[in-house]
């Protein structure tokens, strides 16, 4: 190794950066043409942590450069703007798949790790976050009339969504109510 890549090495762990001398995989990436693209995708990565939920995963290569709002990492190649962990999918495996989005094993929006990746449906994205505690719905504990989400007051819907048996009752007595009102069923 000589001098020059030995203190580029040494900074690139200092400064957390991924680099091909700290990672001989980078070196392996695929490009679109443009030699220059994997080295500016790679210069804007940096070894994060290990997922707690999921240690056997290895650390999150995090991206650090330009994030969306919802901490998603934004990457332009070729004048078009890309989603960091779609892009670095794509040098990999080649187009996403019709039907399916790039998901994140870690739950980490701005890992490009591709071990980290993997091509599914909107549905498993979302059975993801409910297993993980990340879905909004999934944290709430009882339904806007205050009605708690138990077992007995919970029923799911065909496409998996939770709602409140007492709400679903009291709905179903005021259109009956309407109904009978307005003259379309005739008196109990």
């Amino acid at each position: 190794m000589s001098i020059a890549t030995a203190d580029s090495a040494r900074d690139a762990e200092t400064s957390g950066r991924v680099t091909p001398e700290v990672s001989p995989m980078l070196n392996q990436s695929i490009t679109f043409g443009d030699p220059r693209l994997p080295a500016r995708f790679w210069a804007k990565v940096r070894i994060g942590s290990v997922p707690v939920h999921r240690p056997d995963l290895g650390p999150c290569w995090v991206w650090t450069a330009c994030c969306l709002p919802k901490g998603y990492g934004k990457f332009v190649a070729n004048c078009k703007q890309y989603r960091a962990h779609r892009f670095s999918w794509e040098l990999e495996y080649g187009p996403i798949p019709a039907g399916k989005w790039v998901l994140h094993r870690c739950d980490n929006p701005p890992c490009v790790r591709l071990s980290h990746l993997y091509a599914g449906t909107p549905k498993e994205n979302a059975g993801d976050m409910v297993e993980a505690g990340n879905h909004q719905g999934a944290r709430k504990t009882h339904c806007l009339h205050g009605h708690p989400f138990d077992e007995e007051n919970t029923y799911y819907t065909p496409d998996g969504r939770r709602n409140c048996r007492a709400c679903h009752r009291d709905r179903q007595q005021r259109r009956r109510q309407n109904e009978w009102l307005s003259g379309e069923l005739e008196s109990p």
